[in-house]
């Protein structure tokens, strides 16, 4: 688990869940201000721990009883001046949208019996106008445990399914706002369904060592859990009638640009798997996660490999393989239940890599596992040089231009090879006894383990190699920016601890 990071990128969420996204609400004028100030008269106050972003350390928040459904209760930070009339809209979008949608695909949060809090405040981020990156939201672990497990700075638990969301600059209702609710939702789900599923003898955790063994023991890989949010930015994005989030698609077939400018690593194989290998490049997980989770939906036939995966026994990259075999046919089919999972692994990783440059356009076309049916076309760096370094899960591609690739025989273990023809639809895999051909070639990392040091910067990275042919300039599909000027949802975590 890798220490809280401090240099934030266009948008976050924590775990202690913290998500970092963008809003502001428009109350400049002193008398909305003192209107607001009127509607608060003899509305219940409660006071709730908050977390700091910077310092990961608890602190008091006064909030304000809002608005309130069936289904959940929202707050609003006193001195943020949240109008009523907003705070009931995002109530009955909440109970309308986001949780039928959300709760529909991945099940309900524990306990089932108590409404989701949404508390609104200005979350302490470091946030000015000169930077432009803030946190939009999070969910803390910390409200699943009872406030009195341990003494000190550890009894900052709330007691609630909560969510914290930001207020300052985020802003309400803005395209933002509401899929991070959904994200910082799923989080909610997922680690205090797996809680409950395990029924922890509380009275056993002494120590912080405890707690750390019993979250670790329960929680999601950082890829796992943050694939499944970037799922529920989609459904609850289809489910408002907006469709697929298209900054994320965007943002990977401008990487060349990004990667220009400094701004991206996507060109160099960057992506989910090694998640938080670089803050500067911690939007390339985010992107690419979504990437992949929506090609699991394709070819799963929908949202119910989404379920297998949170309800996995795993918490690694087999609750992934797990699912793909049960709900993807054909993807596995030369290999038995039998066959070591590292290795479906590996072949799912290949196939989603080769889907990014083959777009293969019909799913029940042959090849069709290498697209996306459709629903967008992705357009992949092609990097030029003769090698380059890759962390597990890592993939990058070159150009072949058909000519024959050999298997370079002083390969490291874990990189693997494949020749791919766009126009075919289909992949030439390269071994040490087999060479291959295509349009590009394809270099991966296929090594499931990722190993870190103490300080949670990742050290296993292996060389492979590519073909050695210039890649000519070529221009992504639309409007080339630099990065959006809007927020953007980025989640980081903290440390394991409370």
């Amino acid at each position: 688990m890798q220490l809280l990071r401090y240099r934030f990128c266009p948008s976050v969420f924590v775990f202690l869940f913290l998500l970092f996204c963008s809003c502001k609400l428009p109350l400049a004028q002193e008398d909305a201000e003192s209107s607001v100030d009127e509607s608060y008269a003899g509305k219940e106050r409660r006071d709730f721990y908050a977390i700091n972003a910077l310092s990961n350390a608890p602190y008091s928040v006064r909030g304000v009883h809002l608005a309130e459904n069936d289904v959940c209760i929202v707050y609003g930070e006193y001195s943020a001046k949240v109008p009523l009339s907003t705070a009931e809209e995002i109530a009955r979008e909440y109970a309308e949208r986001i949780a039928p949608s959300i709760t529909g695909v991945f099940g309900n949060y524990y306990p089932k019996n108590k409404k989701l809090i949404i508390l609104l405040l200005d979350i302490l981020d470091g946030y000015s106008k000169n930077d432009g990156t803030y946190v939009a939201g999070y969910f803390s672990v910390k409200d699943i445990f009872p406030k009195n497990l341990m003494s000190g700075s550890n009894e900052a638990s709330n007691e609630e399914p909560m969510l914290y969301i930001d207020i300052n600059p985020g802003k309400p209702g803005d395209d933002n706002f509401y899929p991070t609710i959904a994200h910082e939702l799923q989080h909610l789900i997922n680690f205090s369904s797996r809680y409950e599923k395990s029924n922890p003898d509380l009275d056993s955790i002494k120590t912080q060592e405890d707690i750390d063994q019993f979250i670790a023991s329960v929680q999601q890989d950082d890829w796992v859990d943050e694939g499944l949010s970037s799922a529920a930015e989609y459904i609850y994005s289809k489910a408002s009638g907006n469709g697929h989030i298209q900054d994320k698609i965007k943002y990977y077939n401008e990487a060349k640009n990004y990667y220009d400018k400094g701004q991206s690593n996507i060109a160099r194989g960057n992506n989910f798997f090694t998640w938080g290998e670089n803050d500067t490049f911690l939007y390339d997980d985010y992107a690419t996660v979504y990437l992949f989770f929506q090609w699991l939906r394709i070819h799963a036939n929908g949202t119910s490999i989404y379920r297998a995966i949170i309800e996995s026994e795993y918490t690694d990259y087999r609750a992934v393989t797990t699912a793909a075999r049960q709900h993807i046919p054909g993807l596995f089919e030369e290999m038995d239940s039998t066959d070591d999972q590292s290795w479906e692994w590996e072949r799912l990783l290949e196939t989603w890599l080769a889907a990014n440059y083959i777009n293969a356009p019909k799913k029940e076309d042959t090849g069709g596992l290498f697209g996306y049916n459709s629903e967008f076309t992705l357009s992949p760096v092609m990097l030029g040089g003769k090698n380059v370094s890759l962390y597990p899960g890592e993939g990058v591609y070159s150009e072949l231009e058909g000519e024959l690739f050999s298997y370079p025989q002083s390969s490291p273990t874990h990189i693997r090879y494949a020749g791919l023809d766009g126009t075919e639809n289909l992949i030439n895999r390269i071994s040490q006894d087999i060479s291959g051909r295509g349009n590009a070639l394809l270099t991966f990392n296929a090594n499931s383990t990722v190993t870190r040091n103490k300080y949670g910067v990742p050290t296993n990275s292996e060389l492979g190699t590519l073909t050695g042919i210039a890649s000519p300039e070529r221009p992504a599909p639309g409007r080339t920016t630099g990065l959006p000027a809007k927020p953007l949802p980025i989640d980081i975590r903290p440390p394991l601890r409370f």
